[in-house]
């Protein structure tokens, strides 16, 4: 499915409030609570991040979410402008533990327009009454510039 998660601030750069336009493209929608919001991930998710506003200041992004994995294995993280990927980071994940990702990476926010997952992970039922298969939960994702 696909959701526009709609425009999220992202910092103040001088007068200016830079902000984005994230969509999102996986195989099951997004899930939300008083406090959390969340994807099941089967095997891929992206977040399509259209820039409104283009900043010329230097700053590093800030990536932020947490995550648990169905069973032991690897998620890749793949940050990509246009469809270049300008950056792929593996995250070594153990099954049924909740890990927060919270990492500065040296790019400016500006130039990633698309964050993608993808998981090796084989995905398991995710319960007797729910008929989806899922390898991973992907929850809280927050980029920002910093």
């Amino acid at each position: 499915s696909v959701k526009n998660i709609g425009f999220l601030e992202i910092f103040k750069a001088g007068k200016n409030d830079e902000v984005r336009n994230i969509t999102v493209v996986s195989e099951y929608g997004e899930e939300v609570n008083e406090n959390e919001s969340w994807f099941w991930v089967k095997e891929k998710i992206q977040f399509n991040i259209n820039n409104i506003l283009k900043s010329k200041n230097n700053f590093k992004t800030k990536i932020d979410f947490s995550y648990a994995a169905v069973d032991d294995g690897e998620i890749r993280m793949i940050l990509k402008n246009q469809n270049k990927v300008i950056q792929n980071i593996k995250i070594i994940a153990k099954a049924n533990q909740f890990v927060e990702f919270n990492e500065k990476i040296n790019l400016n926010p500006y130039e990633i327009t698309s964050i993608y997952f993808e998981s090796s992970i084989r995905p398991k039922k995710l319960g007797a009454n729910d008929p989806r298969f899922a390898s991973f939960k992907l929850m809280n994702f927050k980029i920002s510039g910093c």
